[in-house]
């Protein structure tokens, strides 16, 4: 299990990498080539398939050199699951290739992209004749929309360093791992790194308009429906109710009342309910 548990882990970060470096540059194409025909749906589905991929191949070593070590020979102490490698020169130039292309070559193409997309964002200039009311509207936009282009970059360098920075020590000074507070930094570091990958929809939230509207959007979307199936249960359980008269005549005359479920229309702004007719 710790092999696998060890391997899992590098192939999610590497495949996350680099499916930030995808986004970054078909955001950059879409902003600098506005009327190039968009990257299709199979095409996609191909790049996805070749990120896992190559993720896959990449964590290999990992998953081979990882298992359990115990550090204190004792019966019943914890074991750490590690990776032990037959040298400390190719566990060294292992770190140093993946935090080269997890780390560097990824901030490096995110820096590239997004200071292009907001040098063209900030010279582009509204179409017609000025308006100081709409260009200041405009220039707001634009800060707001730089602001969180640079905020991406950053968050991912800041989060991403410590971890790779102990990694690095460690195979450069083993005894490094020894210290009484390594495996705590250890803890605290993959946390932080691995906070990344929430980040980024918390910047958008705070700071891009669209996004958030969209996410309201759904969330509505989503307590719609929620409200639906549960009126839905409540009306397959209710049994529909059957009365009876008796006329003057000593007839008797059988009504029932039936019940009709409408669903729920436009974007769940009136409440979900059962008509009774």
């Amino acid at each position: 299990m710790c092999p696998l548990v060890q391997y899992l882990q590098l192939v999610a970060v590497v495949q996350r990498s680099l499916t930030m470096v995808a986004v970054a540059c078909d955001r950059h194409i879409v902003i600098s080539k506005p009327l190039k025909k968009r990257i299709s749906k199979p095409k996609a589905r191909v790049m996805i398939f070749v990120f896992w991929m190559s993720s896959m191949i990449i964590a290999l070593p990992t998953a081979i050199h990882s298992k359990i070590v115990y550090l204190q020979f004792e019966p019943g102490s914890n074991g750490l699951c590690m990776e032990m490698w037959e040298s400390h020169r190719s566990r060294y130039i292992y770190s140093l290739f993946i935090m080269l292309l997890q780390y560097f070559v990824p901030l490096f193409i995110l820096m590239c992209t997004y200071t292009h997309i907001g040098y063209m964002i900030w010279i582009k200039q509204p179409p017609g004749e000025a308006d100081s009311t709409r260009d200041m509207r405009i220039a707001s936009s634009k800060r707001k929309t730089l602001k969180m282009l640079f905020a991406v970059v950053i968050t991912y360098a800041l989060t991403w360093l410590p971890l790779h920075v102990l990694t690095i020590s460690g195979d450069v000074n083993p005894e490094l791992y020894n210290h009484m507070y390594a495996h705590i930094l250890w803890l605290i570091f993959h946390f932080v790194a691995f906070s990344n990958c929430g980040s980024n929809p918390v910047i958008y939230f705070y700071m891009n308009k669209t996004f958030r509207s969209g996410f309201n959007v759904l969330f509505d979307k989503m307590f719609c429906v929620n409200r639906y199936s549960q009126s839905v249960r409540r009306f397959t359980m209710s049994k529909p109710s059957t009365g009876a008269q008796r006329s003057f005549n000593g007839s008797f005359t059988f009504h029932r009342r039936s019940r009709k479920l409408q669903k729920p229309t436009g974007s769940c702004q009136g409440s979900t309910e059962l008509k009774t007719l």
